[in-house]
């Protein structure tokens, strides 16, 4: 791989992070409901995937680090690991919790709906699927929990490749 590739795939590496922690951020800050959001209630998610044969794998971390009888304080942080380097973001946002709608900036909602999913030590989940699809091509897909409003799943497709956040560690009730 030449160097002036490698300088494109790094950037397309951070860009493709900054996407996806945008994108779980917002999934969270929407779809959160008062049964499952108290101070310190976590979700951690994880995946690995491989951009013009650089493997990457990536950690996302949801958490509610604040709250009020109106309002969270949700803390997104992602570590995105490969052998060009580590990368780390990490965004504080208040979302009122009573107006919540579930969106996602930039990109339009292509269907949404129920269904089953299987989840490794979890069993079989009833979900809500939102797929969403932006301008570029990128496509989203959330696995949301219909006990919780959490995440279980968050699949991202890009037109070089995909990558699968699956949620691994959890204190919120009804996800362990």
């Amino acid at each position: 791989m030449k160097l002036e590739s490698l300088s494109k795939t790094k950037k397309l590496l951070i860009i493709v992070a900054i996407v996806l922690l945008v994108i779980g951020g917002l999934v969270v800050y929407q779809l959160l409901t008062p049964r499952t959001f108290f101070k310190g209630a976590y979700a951690v998610y994880y995946g690995k995937t491989s951009v013009f044969f650089v493997p990457i794998n990536m950690t996302l971390r949801l958490e509610i680090v604040d709250t009020n009888t109106t309002y969270a304080k949700i803390l997104t942080y992602a570590k995105v690991e490969t052998p060009l380097g580590v990368y780390e973001y990490q965004n504080t946002t208040w979302v009122n919790l009573k107006n919540y709608t579930y969106s996602i900036e930039g990109s339009h909602l292509i269907r949404s709906y129920e269904d089953t999913i299987y989840v490794e030590k979890m069993g079989t989940k009833n979900v809500i699927v939102y797929e969403y699809k932006n301008k570029a091509g990128s496509e989203t897909i959330f696995y949301i929990d219909k006990k919780t409003g959490w995440p279980i799943k968050i699949k991202y497709t890009l037109i070089f490749g995909q990558i699968d956040l699956n949620l691994i560690d959890t204190n919120v009730p009804g996800l362990k």
